[in-house]
C-alpha cells in the first residue's frame, strides 16, 4: 500500500485533523497547458474529484459552453461546478479523471 505524507487541518470544534496531500500536474488537453505541481488531497473513497475554476481558467478551458452540474455536500450545501476531462500526473503516471471545477 502506498504512504502519503499527511497534513494537519483544522477540523470540528477546533479538533485537528489528519489527510494525506500529494502534488500532482493537471493537464487540458486541448491546450496542451500543464499546471506547475499542485498539492492535492487524497480522497481514496471519493466518486468525483474537485478542483478550484481559477485552475481551469489557468488552463484554457471555455466555461461558457459547459453546464452546471448539481452536488449536495456532506454539510448540504448545494454546489454547482462545471464538469471537464482532465489529465492527472500522479507519480509520474498519467490518469484521466473527470474533474469538477467549481468557485471557492
Amino acid at each position: 500500500m502506498a504512504k502519503f505524507p499527511y497534513i494537519a487541518l483544522p477540523g470540528n470544534e477546533g479538533k485537528v485533523v489528519l489527510k494525506p496531500l500529494i502534488k500532482v500536474r493537471l493537464i487540458y488537453r486541448k491546450t496542451h497547458k500543464i499546471t506547475n505541481p499542485i498539492y492535492a488531497l487524497i480522497d481514496s473513497g471519493a466518486d468525483v474529484s474537485f478542483c478550484e475554476k481559477n485552475i481551469g481558467i489557468w488552463l484554457g478551458i471555455n466555461f461558457t459552453k459547459l453546464k452546471n452540474t448539481s452536488f449536495r455536500a456532506a454539510n448540504k450545501k448545494i454546489l454547482m461546478p462545471k464538469r471537464k476531462l482532465l489529465l492527472l500526473i500522479f507519480w509520474e503516471k498519467p490518469i484521466l479523471i473527470l474533474s469538477f471545477l467549481l468557485n471557492r
